[in-house]
């Protein structure tokens, strides 16, 4: 894979974000994306379709995919702050994504 930063969808996060502690961010969405062994602008491309009209509509059911995966790595790498990274990711680039609450 291609250093994570040359990727659009990466560059278009950085930008849009505002990011702080950037170097720890960018490492949580390399382990994410080797998760689930995507770059991340396939991440976000499996995510749309585009339809007619150059309009993309959202595929809900591979966006629960990744809420999934999303929950699972979270679980795994410490809690909420390291999910909403790769949550966060998704948010910049077009993709709702919600956390579970919490109870």
């Amino acid at each position: 894979m291609p250093e994570i930063t040359s990727y659009e969808t990466v560059q278009r996060w950085i930008r849009s974000s505002k990011m702080t502690e950037q170097e720890r961010k960018l490492a949580l969405l390399v382990e994410f994306v080797g998760r689930v062994d995507r770059t991340p602008d396939e991440m976000i491309g499996d995510c749309l379709s585009l339809v007619q009209g150059g309009q993309f509509k959202l595929k809900g059911k591979t966006r629960r995919r990744y809420v999934e995966q999303i929950e699972e790595f979270e679980e795994e790498h410490g809690g909420r702050p390291q999910g909403n990274v790769i949550r966060s990711f998704f948010i910049h680039n077009g993709i709702p994504i919600q956390p579970p609450i919490l109870t």
